[in-house]
């Protein structure tokens, strides 16, 4: 995985991250890109990624470049629970972004991680997509534009409350995501 991942950021001096496919139980992730290439503008996988068009990164198992996290005390902020994806917005501004597509990352699916504890009770996907939606989008899209991504943004958000709501959710998920809509 190193070898193949340093081989693309030898090849390509402006890569500060590499990131390849992942396999996470018996799923591939992280697909989508255009399979001819291994080299992207940092601005163009924030903007897929924000649109919602193609998660290209699994930033635990991503090789980024120690200039980048040297330059930023602390490298992932503390302020959201997805702190590895909203260093990834912070800095896929000013570097380009290389991708091998190969299964070269792993996740372990088990029910006491993060993920199935607290990511996926509590929906904090929406939690922090809203907040590095406000916090990231200007950087990445033009006023117009990302009004309209907020707006579609706030319609799934909102679907995914109805729905917790019906199913009767604990009250503990209804605060959480209280306090991020009051904070947007």
């Amino acid at each position: 995985s190193l070898d193949r991942m340093v081989a693309i950021a030898a090849r390509h001096p402006s890569v500060g991250i590499v990131a390849s496919l992942r396999l996470r139980g018996n799923r591939i992730e992280c697909a989508g890109l255009p399979t001819g290439r291994e080299l992207f503008g940092g601005r163009e996988i924030v903007r897929l990624f924000l649109r919602q068009e193609v998660f290209a990164f699994s930033p635990t198992g991503s090789l980024i470049r120690r200039d980048l996290i040297d330059a930023r005390k602390p490298f992932y902020p503390d302020r959201y629970l997805h702190a590895d994806v909203a260093a990834f917005f912070d800095v896929l501004d000013q570097i380009d972004f290389g991708f091998a597509h190969e299964v070269l990352m792993f996740s372990r699916e088990h029910e006491q991680s993060i993920t199935a504890t607290v990511a996926n009770r509590k929906g904090s996907q929406f939690h922090d997509g809203l907040l590095m939606l406000q916090e990231f989008g200007p950087r990445y899209f033009d006023p117009e534009e990302l009004a309209a991504l907020e707006a579609r943004f706030l319609h799934r958000y909102y679907r995914f409350l109805i729905r917790s709501a019906v199913l009767l959710r604990e009250r503990q998920l209804f605060d959480y995501h209280l306090k991020a809509l009051h904070q947007a």
